[in-house]
């Protein structure tokens, strides 16, 4: 099942890199907004989609003793999708950059990856970054209830949590950016 193509692939690589690392989220940052789901849930096995240069998975293993592991087509040591599924999914800030049309296969997968409960931190806003091409990097930007009837069509489960805020952003360049950030928490 495809879950992205080849050149827009070749484009997260390329912002995966040296000269894209200000774009790269720290660890601490990733793993604040999960903190609440996995003292939760207390996982021992973890996939973190989308999880850039892995940054959290060492601390998921240091303060929470779980087996985590990542997926993120954009850089090689973790373009290959797991094959095992795991207790708990987390994914922050990932869905909004996936491709329009892979977005079903990809919730497909997702939905392959986790046993137990997932995080999903989606943003329904433009990103500050662009993409090599000249495209906003985050390429699906729709609202609360498309995400979660797609969530709904694709994730067996159910959506425990819901919830929306309002976000502004104040770029160094451009106007200042406004939208919403969604959290999903589903169970199986």
């Amino acid at each position: 099942m495809e879950l992205i193509n080849d050149n827009y692939k070749r484009q997260l690589q390329e912002m995966h890199t040296a000269k894209h690392q200000k774009f790269i989220r720290s660890g601490e940052k990733k793993l604040k907004p999960i903190e609440r789901f996995i003292t939760q849930y207390t996982p021992t096995s973890v996939i973190d989609f989308g999880c850039s240069h892995g940054e959290l998975l060492p601390l998921l293993v240091e303060h929470y003793n779980i087996n985590a592991v990542g997926y993120d087509p954009g850089v090689a040591e973790f373009e290959n999708i797991p094959t095992t599924a795991v207790d708990c999914l987390t994914s922050t800030d990932v869905l909004e950059h996936v491709e329009p049309e892979m977005i079903d296969n990809t919730l497909k997968i997702i939905n392959s990856l986790f046993t137990k409960s997932a995080f999903l931190l989606i943003a329904g806003y433009p990103a500050k970054t662009s993409l090599p091409d000249g495209r906003n990097a985050h390429l699906i930007i729709e609202s609360f209830n498309w995400w979660k009837n797609k969530l709904e069509t694709f994730i067996d489960g159910k959506i425990v949590r819901a919830d929306t805020s309002p976000i502004t952003r104040s770029p160094k360049k451009g106007p200042t950016i406004n939208g919403h950030e969604y959290i999903f928490v589903i169970e199986k």
